[in-house]
C-alpha cells in the first residue's frame, strides 16, 4: 500500500524513525522545539557523552531505489549563543 504524505508530515516521520532509531543506539535523544531552529535532533550518547547535533533529510524509496545506496551526509550546524 502506497500512502501520501504532506511535505511536513514526512519530515515529522522521518524525524520520529531517525529518534526511533537513535535510542535503540542508546542515545537520549532531544528533539526540536521551534520550527527554525538550525537542527532537527540533539543525540547524546549514554555512556561516553558524545553529541550529535542532526538535521534529518529524507529522501523518496524511488530515489534510494535509483542509487542504489543510502549515505550519510554530515552537515556543519554552527549554533551562536549570547
Amino acid at each position: 500500500m502506497k500512502y501520501h504524505f504532506s511535505k511536513v508530515m514526512k519530515g515529522q516521520h522521518s524525524e520520529f524513525t531517525a529518534s526511533a532509531w537513535l535510542i535503540k543506539q542508546n542515545y537520549l535523544v532531544y528533539n526540536k522545539t521551534q520550527d527554525n531552529d538550525p537542527m532537527d535532533l540533539v543525540a547524546i550518547k549514554r555512556n561516553t557523552g558524545d553529541v550529535l547535533k542532526i538535521d534529518v533529510k529524507s529522501v523518496s524509496l524511488e530515489e534510494v531505489a535509483l542509487k542504489k545506496t543510502l549515505e550519510f551526509v554530515e552537515f556543519p550546524v554552527n549554533i551562536k549563543s549570547n
